[in-house]
């Protein structure tokens, strides 16, 4: 009796298209995963992921690892971190933010005709040079936490100038300039040396402005 034979089932082929497009797929999963993983292990904890609306101004001068900052507010993305990068061009710095402590200022101060805030709170100043007072623009100058004794009468210039802070120095008297400063609405002066006369002649001189002892 011969033998039967069963027909062999059809092989279905293989769309090797297909097939190609699914390692991809997967491929790129995986080392999607990966850099996903790198990136969580080399991230420090409890850092917040940068907003792409967060711009230099609104980040604290401690955050961005900065000691020194100068910027201007119609330029937010331009940042100098530095003196050197800064005095290549100071008619583009409006504001000046130094947080280490510094030696003196020096007198190129005066190249930023443009500067509106100074802030050198805490630096251990003995003194101010006389180039302060060719800062036109300045509004805001805080120089709080130094060991200033006296300031130049140069400061009596700075006729724009609407806020002074000078508190936790050792000053005992203002010069007469300070007269000046008809644009003074804030004048703070506390935790100093000043006798009760230098207190009232520094009332007189400045009688639009609210001054703290």
């Amino acid at each position: 009796m011969p033998l039967s034979v069963n027909p062999q089932l059809p092989v279905k082929k293989v769309n090797t298209t297909v097939l190609i497009v699914v390692l991809l797929v997967v491929i790129a999963t995986v080392l999607g995963a990966s850099f996903l993983i790198t990136f969580a292990l080399k991230r420090p904890l409890n850092t917040p992921l940068a907003s792409p609306l967060t711009s230099p101004l609104s980040l604290p001068l401690a955050n961005t690892g900065r000691t020194f900052k100068a910027f201007c507010t119609e330029d937010p993305q331009k940042v100098y971190t530095s003196i050197a990068q800064a005095l290549r061009e100071p008619e583009k710095v409006c504001h000046i933010v130094e947080n280490d402590p510094i030696k003196a200022v020096p007198p190129t101060i005066n190249r930023f005709t443009s500067l509106v805030t100074l802030n050198l709170n805490s630096k251990g100043l003995t003194q101010l040079p006389p180039e302060i007072g060719d800062l036109p623009e300045l509004r805001s100058l805080l120089l709080s936490g130094n060991k200033l004794i006296i300031l130049p009468p140069e400061i009596g210039q700075l006729t724009n100038l609407e806020r002074l802070t000078l508190d936790a120095n050792q000053l005992q008297n203002l010069p007469p300039e300070i007269a000046n400063l008809t644009n003074l609405r804030e004048l703070s002066l506390t935790k100093n040396l000043f006798p009760d006369q230098a207190k009232e002649q520094i009332r007189q001189r400045l009688p639009q402005t609210n001054i703290r002892f």
